[in-house]
């Protein structure tokens, strides 16, 4: 800004005063959102001084509206988020599905947090979905497929407007469901579409 002033001054025959420390107290009062009592007197400046006023005011709502948000929103420490964790803490019993495979999957394991959440259980209940109330009042954890979770989740924040439960990062295993019919059978020919 300093050389366009004194380069349109010198071409116009104006010898602006004090251009550098106007310039220096001007950027630092727009940096720190204060106004101003110089401008430049030709044109060239104020055009200069224009568009850096707008770009310190785009890039100063942005960071004010950034810095307010992550000071705005806590952050949550989650204190269970794997069977390690789960078997770690005594305060918070769990319960696994009646008749799911998980009680295989467990018993079946050589890992030893697996055997150990097998043997400490708290019983067992019928579906997430049969037991969302309980669960979203905090008398258990359950143990649970990903789908199931994210229904009693949607259905938790749809009634309440808030989240009080947490899917774990850790997943105890994967499956791939499959469905077998019988040689020609008239259900083949719509399943393979699907």
């Amino acid at each position: 800004m300093v050389v366009l002033v004194k380069g349109e001054g010198y071409i116009i025959g104006y010898n602006p005063k004090m251009v550098v420390g106007h310039s220096a107290v001007w950027t630092l009062q727009t940096m720190t959102q204060e106004s101003s009592h110089w401008l430049p007197s030709m044109d060239s400046g104020r055009l200069l001084v224009l568009t850096w006023l707008l770009a310190s005011l785009v890039f100063m709502t942005s960071y004010s509206g950034i810095l307010t948000s992550m000071l705005t929103v806590p952050r949550i420490t989650i204190p269970i988020d794997s069977l390690a964790d789960l078997v770690a803490q005594s305060d918070l019993p769990w319960k696994l599905e009646a008749g799911a495979m998980m009680f295989n999957i467990l018993a079946d394991s050589t890992k030893p947090e697996y055997q150990e959440t097998l043997r400490r259980m708290n019983g067992s209940i019928i579906g997430c979905w049969v037991s969302r109330e309980d669960l979203v009042e905090g008398k258990f954890a359950a143990i649970c497929d990903k789908t199931s979770q994210k229904k009693v989740m949607s259905w938790d924040f749809s009634t309440t407007g808030q989240c009080h439960l947490y899917i774990t990062s850790e997943n105890i295993y994967f499956s791939q469901m499959s469905m077998a019919f019988r040689i020609n059978s008239s259900y083949l020919a719509g399943t393979d579409r699907m």
